[in-house]
């Protein structure tokens, strides 16, 4: 019987672990692009817009502004039919299966004032790597057991039996409705689907060009990097304040603005969408360095992208 060598077998297992991974990976979502979550969460569980930590949840405040919709119709189209019964179809398997049923069809479950939440400003985070983009909350779920099937014969369907699942693992508020019917609530909205992705963030350095800031240099044009060119409109010596007006010929629509520049303090060109690049967000920041001698200070520009790819939350049961 012939022997594997080391390095057939670490090979070998190798090609098993690409196997495996390819097949996580074709694992179709409920709803493309998203995660529905086994169980529902509070919402302080699940932060929209902060960082991620895998398999655990979101950790921190959220870094950047975040936006609200009602109901799904922020959600693409394509990903809107049928997906209300979606967002309940993985809890309605785990709570059958929990309380002895033998079929999820057992189990009514409706969400009630869905609403989407989601980054509305990209540019204004200050993070990067794993961060819970989006969540689909509801505000409460309404949980409604059919006894006209076979498989609820034998199974013990008091309303004792009902609540403890939820009230006890899940730290659920559940309220009895009347027949077999019961409203689950948090002291927060219940998150039922996110959306994780992976920040990649870049950043040139910085590019600088002589600007000539003295008292003859208003109403001169002055190129700078990346071509942007400047218009000197007025000096403030004392403090170091000026105000240019900007242009950029590379920006399509964009005819110049004004902007004011404060010290070194950096400003940013708010036509960032006009910038051609293959990346999701690009912007560019302005920044005047001071010389005494005005004629001799400099214009720094620095452009930054923002990639987003989608990525796994690696919590269990996410469908």
């Amino acid at each position: 019987m012939r022997t594997l060598t080391n390095q057939q077998i670490l090979t070998l297992n190798v090609l098993l672990f690409c196997l495996v991974t390819l097949l996580g990976c074709q694992q179709k979502s409920l709803i493309p692009g998203y995660e529905v979550l086994s169980v529902p969460a509070s919402s302080e569980r699940y932060i929209t817009g902060a960082k991620w930590i895998p398999a655990t949840g979101s950790h921190g405040l959220a870094f950047a502004d975040v936006n609200d919709a009602n109901g799904l119709e922020k959600m693409a189209p394509h990903n809107i039919a049928n997906a209300e019964a979606k967002l309940t179809a993985n809890f309605s398997e785990w709570y059958a299966a929990k309380i002895g049923l033998k079929s999820s069809k057992d189990v009514n479950l409706t969400c009630n004032n869905l609403k989407h939440h989601f980054v509305k400003d990209a540019y204004g985070l200050s993070t990067e790597g794993l961060v819970l983009w989006e969540t689909i909350t509801a505000e409460s779920m309404t949980l409604e057991i059919v006894e006209d099937s076979n498989s609820v014969i034998d199974v013990d369907l008091s309303e004792d039996k009902i609540k403890k699942v939820l009230e006890g693992e899940l730290n659920l508020n559940v309220s009895s409705e009347g027949n077999n019917t019961y409203k689950i609530k948090s002291n927060r909205r219940l998150v039922v689907a996110i959306k994780v992705v992976n920040l990649d963030r870049n950043a040139k350095g910085k590019l600088s060009s002589p600007i000539d800031l003295s008292d003859n240099s208003i109403g001169r044009p002055q190129k700078a990097e990346l071509g942007y060119s400047v218009i000197v409109e007025g000096v403030d010596h004392f403090t170091e304040e000026a105000e240019l007006f900007v242009m950029n010929d590379k920006f399509i629509g964009f005819t110049g603005a004004p902007y004011s520049f404060i010290g070194g303090k950096p400003c940013e060109i708010h036509q960032r969408e006009a910038i051609g690049s293959d990346s999701d967000y690009i912007w560019d920041t302005l920044s005047i360095y001071w010389n005494p001698d005005r004629k001799k200070c400099v214009l720094s520009v620095k452009r930054q992208t923002l990639d987003i790819k989608p990525a796994k939350s690696g919590l269990k049961g996410v469908k």
